[in-house]
């Protein structure tokens, strides 16, 4: 219930222009808000005994690449707001 209503709350914030646009920013967001975080990453990684690092920066930073170059930015945050509402 609190995950779907963190959720609510990015979407609403995605309407009124206060959430970044690119799509790797809305992706980060979305994640968040499920309770992925990059320390969470980290500790399942460190937990397994694998290199605890996540490259999600880097990763967020070639989706934003990515939505960028195929026009899509702002799509992903306007298709959660519709079907939400």
């Amino acid at each position: 219930m609190a995950r779907r209503q963190a959720f609510t709350n990015a979407v609403r914030a995605a309407r009124h222009h206060r959430l970044r646009r690119d799509l790797g920013d809305v992706m980060a967001d979305f994640f968040e808000s499920l309770g992925i975080t990059k320390d969470r990453y980290k500790a399942a990684k460190a937990a397994m005994r694998l290199k605890a690092t996540c490259g999600c920066d880097a990763r967020r930073q070639w989706l934003n690449d990515l939505g960028e170059s195929l026009g899509i930015i702002g799509t992903a945050a306007k298709l959660a707001a519709w079907t939400l509402s």
